[in-house]
């Protein structure tokens, strides 16, 4: 058993997908250990908020 991550590279300019999605196949099935996981392929994924967190404070702030 495992999880499946889907990187998506975009653009907060205009809609757009610059380069493929890529799905990366974790052993980790928990939150901790995936994001520990995934730091290995992107060093700064601690550092980043959630998707609905973000999507949250950015629609929030567009009235």
């Amino acid at each position: 058993m495992g999880s499946i991550a889907i990187r998506v590279f975009h653009d907060h300019e205009r809609l757009r997908i610059p380069r493929a999605l890529r799905v990366v196949a974790l052993q980790a099935t928990g939150k901790l250990a995936a994001t520990k996981e995934l730091s290995q392929y992107v060093p700064e994924f601690p550092n980043t908020f959630e998707a609905c967190i973000e999507y949250a404070a950015y629609y929030g702030t567009r009235g």
